[in-house]
């Protein structure tokens, strides 16, 4: 296990995920922040699928960021997952770095 990753108990029905803020243009990262995420598709209620932890890399700084593919298909594409991070009353300590994002599309 990497340190520093903290872990939902599977049974719970959440994950934690690393999104990227940008700037307001899309492009510079700001950070990486760590959302808890219902873990089931928005569409139709499956599983989503298993994240994958990466690395971004701009400016000689290292950003966390999550991936994942929904096995039944339906993509969570990054708006509509600040969106759901904005709207779940899991993430309230960064509803306002989250707000704006959503406010920048």
């Amino acid at each position: 296990m990497l340190r520093g990753f903290s872990h939902l108990p599977p049974e719970s029905g959440l994950q934690s995920v690393h999104l990227l803020l940008r700037d307001e243009k899309g492009y510079a990262i700001k950070e990486s922040i760590e959302v808890k995420l219902k873990w089931r598709c928005r569409h139709c209620d499956e599983k989503r699928g298993d994240v994958i932890t990466s690395y971004e890399y701009q400016n000689g700084k290292q950003f966390r960021v999550s991936y994942w593919n929904n096995p039944c298909g339906h993509r969570d594409d990054r708006k509509t997952v600040f969106i759901e991070a904005y709207t779940n009353g899991m993430n309230q300590d960064l509803k306002y770095k989250i707000g704006q994002v959503i406010e920048n599309y």
